[in-house]
């Protein structure tokens, strides 16, 4: 179960909290808003189902809210759980939560975990609210557009055409709360194997593999792609402090959010040209083994 887990897990990260976000939705997708297939001469000719409560930010970028909460406003740095739909202006189905078999995805806001769009939408929403959100090319795939390779027949195919203007509807289920903050450093916990006893700590060695973004630089580094795991032990020198104490209790089988603020990173020196001073960072972890 943990590798099948795993899988979606990286597809969803790549293509871009308690277990619960694993649970199946009981829902059907006859429970999401549809996307109206008649068109209009405006942001692109696409058609809103309404038109009561618009606004149209940078870029050509529309959010159309459904309905409004009056939760808190979602920030950078933020773990919010959505329920959610990507579609082309044909209403053609790209992906979605449920597509995935999770009930909610668990979304880091600010990061890149998406496009540029989607962050620039969600921090403009809040806890509660339902919204269907225009995202212009620019802000979406692109000029490349997207492919991807069909895991049965190994062929790549178009899944996004280039310059391909996208519709996201979503709902903003709930805010997710880290199981631990230690200096401002946050951890949440998408997946736990509590079958395992032994955890992170003083003498021993946690390996893992990981995705670290910035605001600015979205996965700039990427394990999972063909590379070998991290391994660390507290003794470490070099290594982001931050990181070391939120690692600090996590077991194999573990699979984490991690939001280090820039005082607990690289602070105002940055750090190459991958990290810029005064950036927070976001590790998007699985641990493989402690020892």
């Amino acid at each position: 179960m943990i590798k099948n887990y795993l899988v979606v897990w990286i597809s969803i990260s790549l293509a871009s909290c308690s277990t619960e976000v694993f649970k199946e939705d009981p829902k059907s997708e006859k429970d999401f808003p549809e996307v109206q297939k008649e068109e209009r001469k405006h942001q692109g000719d696409y058609k809103f189902e309404s038109q009561q409560d618009s606004k149209e930010l940078i870029d050509g970028l529309v959010i159309n809210w459904k309905s409004k909460s009056d939760g808190p406003i979602i920030e950078t740095g933020d773990v919010v759980n959505i329920n959610y739909e990507v579609r082309l202006k044909d209403s053609t189905l790209i992906e979605s939560n449920m597509k995935f078999g999770l009930r909610t995805y668990p979304f880091m806001v600010g990061f890149g975990l998406q496009t540029k769009g989607w962050d620039l939408a969600l921090t403009n929403l809040h806890v509660g609210d339902s919204a269907e959100i225009f995202i212009p090319a620019a802000l979406g795939r692109g000029e490349r557009g997207y492919k991807e390779r069909d895991k049965y027949s190994g062929e790549i195919k178009e899944v996004i055409p280039p310059n391909s203007d996208l519709i996201l509807i979503l709902r903003v289920e709930s805010l997710e709360e880290p199981i631990r903050e230690i200096d401002g450093n946050k951890v949440w916990r998408l997946l736990e194997n509590k079958n395992n006893t032994a955890k992170f700590d003083e003498g021993n060695t946690v390996e893992f593999h990981c995705m670290v973004s910035t605001p600015s630089n979205p996965m700039y580094v990427n394990t999972f792609k063909n590379k070998p795991p991290f391994s660390l032990n507290l003794e470490d020198s070099g290594v982001v402090p931050g990181l070391k104490k939120a690692l600090i209790g996590s077991k194999e089988g573990d699979r984490l959010y991690i939001f280090v603020p820039s005082h607990q990173g690289y602070k105002s020196r940055g750090y190459q040209k991958l990290v810029k001073p005064n950036e927070p960072l976001f590790y998007n972890v699985m641990i493989m083994k402690v020892q």
